[in-house]
């Protein structure tokens, strides 16, 4: 083999290692956030603060290697119309550093009042968060569950 045929080789070997190591980077280095529903009570300083006490709780958690800043988040209904949670100043926008997590609270007790003015056909299709380029996190599958739980208290 000629000494330009084994250079070409060489050459096109690193090149397709080089190309996929940064595919890798890339693909590793995303945004990978989890969106999960939860019920608790706010006790003490934490009610004071949101100024109610039953929650539901949007937990987010950044498992990507990425800080996410996000802005807003909420609840989808099934008319494609949001219920948005409205943070006290300073809770959103939050920065979710690498590995963290960041609770959105709601007022149960608001929610149950504004999905008894609704339709009885509208469900809550999934809660979500939308960081600062507005790409939006849904909730995971498991949560469904307890959406579907809220939504059946919400109703009686």
């Amino acid at each position: 083999m000629e000494p330009l045929g084994v250079v070409a080789i060489y050459g096109a070997v690193v090149a397709t290692a080089t190309a996929i190591v940064q595919a890798i980077r890339i693909h590793r280095d995303q945004a990978r956030i989890k969106v999960k529903v939860k019920q608790g009570m706010l006790l003490g300083s934490a009610e004071q603060t949101y100024g109610f006490e039953n929650a539901m709780i949007i937990k987010v958690i950044n498992e990507g290697r990425r800080p996410v800043t996000l802005t807003s988040g909420g609840l989808r209904l099934s008319d494609n119309r949001d219920l948005i949670t409205l943070q006290p100043v300073g809770m959103l926008p939050h920065e979710l550093g690498e590995k963290a997590s960041h609770d959105i609270m709601m007022s149960v007790d608001k929610l149950k009042e504004t999905f008894r003015t609704l339709d009885k056909e509208i469900t809550i299709k999934f809660a979500w968060v939308e960081d600062q380029t507005e790409h939006i996190y849904k909730n995971e599958k498991s949560s469904n569950k307890i959406l579907k739980s809220f939504e059946r208290d919400w109703r009686s």
